[in-house]
């Protein structure tokens, strides 16, 4: 594939999470040239990817330059099914989830950049246990090596050194991590930062 090709494929990506036709792409850009774009007839240079980008914003999807130039669609590895109080078995072996690996694959959630994909993975709710706030069926998205990230309350993925992991919700006091069980049934984990293996935050949820 070309790298005409691949942005011209890129827009139509673009185009389908956005929902948009070609006509209405068209009108949005002013101009018959995005059906040129559109079809791969006519190379996307940067002052059109810059056009396209302020365009897609404003239909409430963050894009940007670079995801004009990804060669292929990816997709987003569903790990695990989770239900509160009960562990899932980490099994990435410490060196990451395989993009389009899992036991199921996912697409791109909105607003998610495609630079990012290699860097998340998702987990599915099953069950009631974690209801409110994550009802049955509900989607994950969990972006790895992100703990700097993590706020007192956030929804993470905390994994012990026995390579068990659950959903919690993470508090800080003092010099003390507690991990909050969704269901009440279960008992607060405090620990402190030598005791984990790993914690990672939640950043969406497709409900």
């Amino acid at each position: 594939m070309n790298e005409k090709s691949i942005r011209s494929t890129n827009l139509r990506r673009m185009m389908e999470r956005t929902s948009v036709t070609r006509a209405q792409l068209t009108e949005l850009y002013g101009s018959r040239v995005a059906e040129a774009h559109y079809y791969g007839n006519r190379g996307i240079g940067k002052k059109a990817r810059m056009k396209y980008i302020m365009i897609f914003k404003e239909l409430g999807l963050a894009v940007d330059d670079s995801d004009f130039f990804h060669p292929r669609v990816l997709k987003i590895p569903l790990i695990a099914y989770v239900t509160a109080g009960i562990p899932f078995q980490w099994t990435d072996g410490g060196g990451g989830h395989e993009m389009e690996s899992g036991l199921e694959v996912l697409d791109i959630p909105p607003g998610m950049q495609f630079k990012e994909i290699e860097t998340v993975y998702a987990v599915r709710v099953r069950g009631g246990s974690m209801f409110p706030p994550f009802k049955d069926g509900a989607t994950l998205f969990i972006k790895t090596k992100n703990h700097n990230e993590i706020k007192h309350q956030d929804y993470v993925i905390f994994k012990d050194r026995e390579h068990n992991a659950w959903v919690k919700m993470v508090l800080f006091r003092n010099d003390k991590i507690i991990l909050r069980s969704l269901n009440p049934e279960y008992e607060d984990i405090i620990l402190t930062m030598a005791d984990l293996a790993l914690l990672e935050r939640v950043f969406s949820a497709n409900l």
